[in-house]
């Protein structure tokens, strides 16, 4: 791996640990994703819901149950907790970031008037 490239992942685990407060070895709280969105992502005049972001984390996460379950080995309390409430695991946090719901611009933003 290159060093470029182990730079960037150090950057991104501490962009996601600088945002996972309540659950920081299971991921990231709908209200935590809707700050990193807000601050970091410039979705200011975006929707930021709750049921919005509770959908993309979905979409982003659903695969990831096999992390949460490492993420926490010997704490099955924790492991019930990440299955009832909708948290964002640091697999589907990359993935937001690498997906079109992260687009640098909305589609109103893309055309010239």
């Amino acid at each position: 791996m290159s060093v470029y490239i182990k730079c960037l992942c150090s950057q991104l685990l501490e962009l996601f640990k600088k945002y996972t407060k309540a659950y920081p070895n299971l991921g990231l709280t709908v209200e935590e994703f809707g700050d990193f969105v807000t601050e970091e992502c410039s979705w200011k005049r975006r929707d930021c819901r709750t049921a919005t972001l509770q959908k993309i984390m979905l979409n982003h996460d659903h695969h990831h149950k096999s992390f949460k379950k490492y993420a926490v080995k010997d704490k099955p309390s924790e492991f019930e907790v990440a299955m009832k409430k909708p948290l964002l695991s640091y697999a589907g946090f990359l993935s937001f970031l690498r997906s079109s719901d992260n687009a640098a611009s909305e589609n109103e933003d893309r055309f010239i008037l």
